[in-house]
C-alpha cells in the first residue's frame, strides 16, 4: 500500500545514506504521477542529489521513498520519486533523549474539577509517536491526560532549553499513558505517553527535531574521533 500524498503536506527530506546531512522541511505545491513539486526556506539541495522523503500519515504510519532532485527556475524543486513508498510502523519512529525540559502534566479529572496535585515532571526522551517522561503523580496505565512542553528548534550545546530562543516547537496535547515503572519506592515514575490525534504539521516539527538532535549529536561523535586521531 502507497501513501496518499495531498497538496500542503510535510515531507521532511536529507540526502539519502547520510544519517548526520541536515533535515529540510518541505510542502507538496503540485502532484503528477511519481513527480512531486515541493518549496522549503534555506534549502541547500541541488540537481542531481538523491534524498530519503519521509511523509507521517496520521493514525496510520511513517512512510519513506527515495527521489531524486530537480531544481526548478522559480526557486522550488521537482522529486522524482525512485521505487515504492515504504511504510515503517509507528512504534519504529526513532525515539531520542532529551536534555531536562520541564513538562506540565495534567490529568483529565483535574481539568474537569481542580485539585491540589502538583506536578514535578520532566522530558525523558521523546519521538513522532510519543514521550517518556519522569512525574511525582500517580498515573495509571491506559489513563488519558494532557501534557505540555517545549522544544527548541536549534538545541543548545547541554541540551538545555534556551530561554531566550525566538523559536520552539510546542507540544500541547491529550495523550494516554501505556507504561508506568516505579522509582524511588513509587514516590517518582518513569511514564510512557502514546500521541493520539496528533497535528501532521506538530509530528513533522516533532520529527525534524529529533531528527536535528540526531545529526549533531553524531557530528560531536565525529568530532571527538577526529580530536583523538590528532592527539
Amino acid at each position: 500500500m502507497s501513501p496518499i500524498l495531498e497538496l500542503g503536506d510535510a515531507l521532511l527530506l536529507r540526502l539519502a545514506g547520510a544519517e548526520d546531512a541536515e533535515v529540510h522541511s518541505v510542502r507538496v505545491r503540485s502532484l503528477e504521477r511519481g513527480v512531486v513539486s515541493v518549496r522549503g526556506q534555506n534549502c541547500t539541495l541541488q540537481t542531481g542529489d538523491v534524498v530519503r522523503v519521509d511523509l507521517v500519515i496520521p493514525a496510520d504510519a511513517r512512510y519513506v521513498v527515495d527521489a531524486r532532485v530537480r531544481l526548478q527556475p522559480d526557486g522550488s524543486f521537482v522529486l522524482d520519486l525512485r521505487g515504492e513508498w515504504m511504510r515503517v510502523q509507528r512504534r519504529e519512529y526513532f525515539r531520542i533523549r532529551t536534555g531536562v525540559i520541564p513538562v506540565r502534566v495534567v490529568r483529565e479529572r483535574a481539568r474537569r474539577k481542580p485539585t491540589d496535585e502538583r506536578s514535578k515532571s520532566w522530558l525523558f526522551d521523546v519521538s513522532g509517536g510519543g514521550a517518556l517522561v519522569e512525574t511525582n503523580l500517580p498515573l495509571e496505565q491506559d489513563e488519558y491526560v494532557h501534557v505540555k512542553f517545549e522544544l527548541p528548534l536549534e538545541p543548545t550545546e547541554d541540551l538545555s532549553v534556551d530561554p531566550d530562543a525566538p523559536q520552539s516547537v510546542i507540544v500541547d496535547l491529550p495523550v494516554r499513558v501505556v507504561r508506568v515503572d516505579e522509582l524511588d519506592r513509587g514516590r517518582r515514575r518513569r511514564v510512557g505517553l502514546r500521541f493520539g490525534a496528533i497535528p501532521q504539521s506538530l509530528r513533522t516539527e516533532i520529527l525534524g527535531w529529533v531528527y536535528a538532535l540526531q545529526a549533531r549529536r553524531r557530528a560531536r561523535e565525529v568530532d571527538a574521533t577526529f580530536d583523538a586521531f590528532d592527539d
